[in-house]
């Protein structure tokens, strides 16, 4: 293998983990902006339903302690949003994921064709700019997280091969034991330890 393609390689592995990453949090960011706009949606439900169609009978006071409390529910989601930056982090995600399906599409037509290490220039640049972004976005993230991407990555790289390793310790990423391997978390195998 030539060292472009497996610089190539590298840069798909770091792009799969990476949109693996992407998508979590982007799955994560979503639901709490959904369940504030169910509770947009919910909170004037509550206070009309009481003055239009429970006024004086003995449910009026339980739908108001509903919406009393979807109301507060609301406001500290809001809030909490506000301050987390949700709908700026859906966008950074979103934006994080479209590059790196960009870059692993990219590898893949890299590696279909003979290219010197001029056509490759402007591509790694690219890359480096994309890896910079991601790395601010997850620089908090837990190895284990991150280990995790870099497993289902492993599995997505080569689908349903079950003889794909961790190049770091030999291990399959689809028969998991947790371990001491720093990319993907895995025990090491033991033709490794010889």
């Amino acid at each position: 293998m030539a060292k472009d393609d497996s610089r190539l390689l590298q840069i798909k592995m770091n792009a799969l983990s990476a949109k693996i990453l992407h998508k979590k949090k982007l799955s994560r960011y979503n639901s709490i902006d959904r369940l504030q706009q169910i509770l947009v949606i919910l909170v004037p439900l509550f206070y009309l339903i009481p003055v239009v169609l429970t006024k004086g009978i003995w449910i009026e006071s339980t739908i108001n302690g509903i919406g009393v409390f979807l109301s507060i529910l609301l406001l500290g989601i809001s809030v909490l949003g506000l301050i987390f930056k949700v709908n700026n982090k859906i966008e950074q995600h979103k934006l994080g994921l479209h590059d790196n399906l960009t870059t692993i599409n990219e590898v893949d037509i890299l590696l279909n064709q003979d290219n010197t290490e001029m056509n490759l220039s402007w591509f790694y640049r690219y890359v480096n700019e994309i890896d910079k972004r991601d790395n601010e976005l997850f620089a908090s993230l837990k190895d284990r997280e991150k280990q995790e991407a870099y497993r289902n990555a492993l599995k997505e790289v080569s689908p349903g091969d079950i003889n794909t390793k961790c190049p770091n310790c030999g291990s399959s990423p689809w028969r998991y034991v947790s371990g001491d391997c720093q990319l993907c978390g895995n025990s090491f195998t033991e033709e490794n330890n010889q």
